[in-house]
């Protein structure tokens, strides 16, 4: 088995996190949606990659995401 581990930040006005947080966001907001966890108006999605990367800059922060956990492994044939 080989384990690997990533994590994804950025800061700074061109960095690509905001759009990344945004669509992702985008993509679960249906299910959030049906759950009862957020609305779209309370998410406003079409905003948010400009308000995340508004206040970054402005506060001078960092963004990082959760790591990403994957392994795989050959099988006998």
């Amino acid at each position: 088995m080989n384990p690997a581990s990533a994590g994804l930040a950025g800061s700074g006005p061109d960095s690509p996190i905001y759009d990344y947080v945004a669509e992702t966001l985008r993509s679960l907001l249906p299910m959030a949606e049906v759950v009862g966890a957020a609305t779209a108006a309370e998410m406003r999605v079409d905003t948010l990659a400009e308000r995340l990367r508004g206040e970054a800059v402005e506060q001078q922060m960092c963004i990082m995401l959760p790591p990403l956990v994957g392994a795989w492994a050959n099988t006998p044939e």
